[in-house]
């Protein structure tokens, strides 16, 4: 199917939108969830130490946030580190200040102020939005 659409083989239904690094199926136009967020369009982050279709598994009781941990969601997301963390061996905090990146390997942009920016979540709720980003999470 061609970028934003699913149902093969005829392809003519729109995906919806996925944010945070989510991906639509095109097997059955649902956002499939990266590591860390949740919730019909992923718009929802489950917090710095759960994961999973509803953030009900927690990552880890010893070693919160699980740094150093690859996590390999169902196709077509694809594996990669908790949210929060980055490099190639998972080790490396999200550097919200300088880069203003967050999420599954430090790939998402903040579109908030960076003080207002968390490793794992992105911008928190009620902040002051980048232009032409809105909600409270400004996505």
């Amino acid at each position: 199917c061609p970028h934003g659409k699913w149902l093969p083989p005829i392809c003519e239904n729109n995906c919806p939108v996925c944010y945070n690094g989510g991906v639509c199926s095109v097997s059955y136009g649902l956002c499939i969830c990266p590591p860390g967020f949740k919730g019909d369009n992923c718009e929802i982050a489950c917090g710095h130490n759960n994961w999973g279709r509803d953030c009900n598994i927690v990552c880890s009781n010893t070693n919160p946030g699980c740094p150093g941990a690859l996590f390999c969601p169902p196709d077509p997301v694809g594996c990669s580190c908790m949210s929060g963390y980055g490099d190639l061996d998972c080790k490396k905090k999200c550097d919200t200040g300088t880069t203003g990146k967050y999420g599954p390997g430090c790939l998402l942009d903040c579109h908030c102020n960076a003080t207002e920016c968390h490793l794992s979540e992105g911008c928190n709720t009620n902040v002051t939005c980048h232009t032409g980003y809105t909600g409270a999470r400004c996505l």
